[in-house]
């Protein structure tokens, strides 16, 4: 097993789980008690820890971390009702269409 990221923010960690498992790479969630410590610790020692169970699919792995996490920038237009949609967004507020590829 090898640790693929930390960090003191419980949602982050569960949807970069929930990205990889979805990828088909198995993951764990450790440490997960130690926030209840924030205040006693420093906070590097209170933060939780995504590991992945492949070592071998650790590039993978970032790799997938890497495009799921990247901000998006601009907008995209609806190929159905042509309303302009910000980046952000994967489905059109108007209709619902998702955003094209």
């Amino acid at each position: 097993m090898i640790r693929i990221h930390s960090s003191f923010d419980t949602l982050s960690i569960h949807n970069m789980k929930n990205v990889l498992e979805g990828s088909g790479i198995e993951c764990e969630i450790q440490d997960e008690t130690r926030q209840r410590l924030a205040n006693d610790v420093p906070v590097d020692d209170s933060f939780i820890e995504l590991w992945i169970v492949d070592d071998e699919r650790e590039r993978d792995a970032l790799k997938i971390l890497e495009e799921t996490t990247r901000p998006r920038s601009g907008s995209w237009v609806c190929p159905a009702c042509t309303e302009t949609i910000e980046a952000t967004f994967d489905l059109c507020w108007k209709c619902s269409t998702p955003c094209p590829e």
